[in-house]
């Protein structure tokens, strides 16, 4: 059988892509293109080197267990150990989901590249089941105040002291408040803001995060009074999500 390396490169490199643009829509990642463009080149170069002399036996353990590894941190960076583990095991999963069915129904190379299509159309239903609509959101914080476009999420039940939460990312903090916002600067922090720490539960996951008591927001001119911002990071994939009750 004849291999053709640029063809063999192609295909990996198009299966790569679309599992890393999967994973980033399934973990709620924004993720540069140019890095998952890069990281699929490299896992395709190594997938190549299984049919050439000698370079084979960096496809076998244990290069092909800490290529997927670099490759997820070349797109997604510094991460939680147990974030990178489930990003690793669903990329596993995923790649052996996709490299069964081409085996199993016998598909050529144009009907496998499909296969990835009908999941990403059923994340995004299902993400927009969750996230029905956006909608103008304004927030006041003492002589500031910040329009940005925030998404009604049915999801977000979190609460602090009886007030609902809502989740900014960095640049929402930083147009709010002037300052970078993270874990490692809160003693600055709570000099300054009426800083709250907020316990949370999702998906398994446990742990806190910081929020800021807000004079009141407006949501498609809908005034809420008591509300908390709280501090979502750089990952997060959207502005600002809001509470479930202003669904």
């Amino acid at each position: 059988m004849t291999v053709y390396a640029d063809v063999l490169f192609l295909i990996n490199f198009v299966f790569n892509t679309e599992i890393l643009i999967l994973l980033c829509l399934v973990f709620y990642k924004k993720r540069s293109l140019i890095r998952i463009i890069l990281s699929s080149m490299i896992g395709s170069v190594f997938g190549v080197m299984v049919f050439i002399p000698y370079l084979e036996i960096f496809t076998r353990p244990p290069s092909n267990l800490i290529i997927p590894l670099f490759m997820i941190y070349l797109v997604f960076g510094k991460q939680k150990i147990k974030d990178y583990f489930a990003i690793y095991i669903s990329f596993t999963v995923i790649s052996f989901i996709i490299s069964g069915a081409v085996n199993f129904f016998d598909l050529s190379a144009f009907l496998a590249l499909l296969i990835p299509v009908p999941v990403y159309l059923a994340i995004c239903i299902l993400r927009k089941n969750i996230r029905r609509k956006k909608g103008e959101v304004i927030l006041e914080y003492k002589n500031n105040a910040f329009l940005v476009e925030g998404f009604f999420d049915s999801g977000n039940m979190l609460f602090s002291g009886g007030m609902p939460v809502i989740l900014g990312n960095n640049k929402v903090f930083r147009e709010l408040f002037g300052c970078e916002f993270s874990n490692r600067n809160i003693s600055t922090l709570s000099e300054n803001f009426e800083m709250r720490i907020i316990p949370f539960v999702s998906l398994g996951k446990a742990g806190t995060i910081l929020g800021v008591k807000l004079d009141r927001i407006f949501v498609d001119g809908k005034e809420y009074n008591n509300v908390v911002l709280a501090y979502a990071g750089d990952n997060f994939s959207e502005d600002l999500v809001l509470n479930s009750i202003m669904t």
